[in-house]
């Protein structure tokens, strides 16, 4: 998670310089009662009081909008996920429990990879044209499983295999659904056996340091397509998933 000090600083300075007025004069007689009644009274001071008010409010608003922009989206509640990324365009309910649909645009380095040894890097370009489903060409998808409290369970994006080249693009939404943590986000990763899910020649998992499980479903059938799912916790993981490389409900659009 990536905090900005500086900023929430800097208003937070501004906000108590406003809501703290002078209140009280040198060498006054007065009772703090008598002090007190008048500063309430005063109609610039009603008004510095109710701006410092609202300057605070405004921080305290800024901050979690800093901080909901930097957390993984695993364990968010359905309403927090739509503040983040918008309302979901589509539910599958052909999967159980049912796979919901939403769109994510922004720009990303593509990293992509040669098949002889060789990263490259390229220009930001804008995300869009790798993923299946319902968004258009200038946004990917991002499928979100929840739970019987409505808080995400899993997520991830369906692609084909050619796709996964590009290291840039798969960073990107990695790094959506987990946040923005510090290093390699699959650093430390060790590959795990699901009883009921991982096979040799079928899907494959990874346990990350940091406690989610990440699931690559394939199939060589229909353009080798791939669901690159991360769970929040081992015992949600399902073979559920593999019915999303099949759906033409989804394929089809």
């Amino acid at each position: 998670m990536t905090a900005h000090p500086k900023e929430i600083t800097r208003l937070l300075g501004l906000c108590t310089v406003v809501a703290l007025p002078k209140v009280a004069e040198v060498g006054s007689a007065r009772s703090n009662a008598a002090v007190a009644a008048t500063f309430f009274t005063r109609p610039r001071t009603r008004a510095l009081t109710l701006l410092g008010a609202f300057c605070l409010a405004a921080a305290v608003a800024v901050l979690l909008t800093l901080l909901n922009r930097d957390a993984g989206l695993l364990g968010m509640t359905r309403s927090a996920i739509e503040t983040k990324v918008g309302r979901a365009v589509m539910v599958d309910i052909n999967i159980e429990p049912a796979v919901t649909f939403y769109c994510v645009t922004g720009t990303y380095e593509p990293v992509t990879y040669d098949h002889d040894g060789h990263w490259f890097h390229g220009k930001p370009t804008p995300l869009g044209g790798n993923t299946a489903g319902p968004c258009g060409q200038h946004a990917e998808n991002l499928v979100v499983m929840y739970d019987a409290k409505d808080r995400v369970m899993a997520a991830g994006y369906l692609t084909n295999h050619g796709n996964t080249y590009d290291r840039g693009w798969s960073d990107f939404l990695d790094r959506l659904i987990l946040g923005r943590p510090e290093g390699e986000l699959f650093g430390g990763a060790t590959d795990v056996d699901i009883p009921g899910v991982t096979v040799e020649d079928g899907p494959h998992a990874m346990r990350l340091t940091t406690g989610e499980t990440h699931v690559v479903f394939e199939t060589v059938a229909g353009g080798a397509r791939m669901a690159n799912i991360l769970f929040a916790a081992p015992h949600d993981v399902k073979n559920d998933w593999l019915g999303l490389l099949s759906d033409q409900v989804i394929w089809g659009r």
